[in-house]
Parts: C-alpha cells; structure tokens; sequence
C-alpha cells in the first residue's frame, strides 16, 4: 500500500512530484479560419494534487533581493 497524506495525496519523493507538476501543459491555440489572428494561450487545469503543491509552494515568499 501507497503512503498518503492526510489529505488522502499520495507521498511522493522532489523527483516524483517533480514529474507529476511537469505534466501540466500550456496550449497555444489559434483558429484555423483565422491564420493571422494572435495565438491563445490555455493552461491544463491541475489535478488535484499539482493544485495542492501550488497552494503550499505559495505559502512560501520568494527570496528578496
């Protein structure tokens, strides 16, 4: 059996979680009948466990300089 967290997450190790947050995907769309029109840009929803590392990343400040 998986170890999870609290939270029902399974535990992973910087280069497993590292991997599940690469999954995410952004997504430069334009319409086929509109060739010149400027790109969209679309970003993959996270799954629940990238949404909850992005929560406790954001806990943190960044360094100041």
């Amino acid at each position: 059996m998986k170890r999870r967290t609290q939270e029902g997450l399974p535990l992973h190790s910087l280069e497993t979680l590292s991997a599940e947050m690469g999954a995410r995907a952004r997504h430069r769309c334009r319409l086929p009948s509109e060739p010149d029109a400027p790109c969209l840009q679309r970003l993959t929803q996270p799954t629940r466990l990238q949404q909850r590392a992005l929560e406790l990343v954001r806990m943190f400040p960044g360094k100041k300089t």
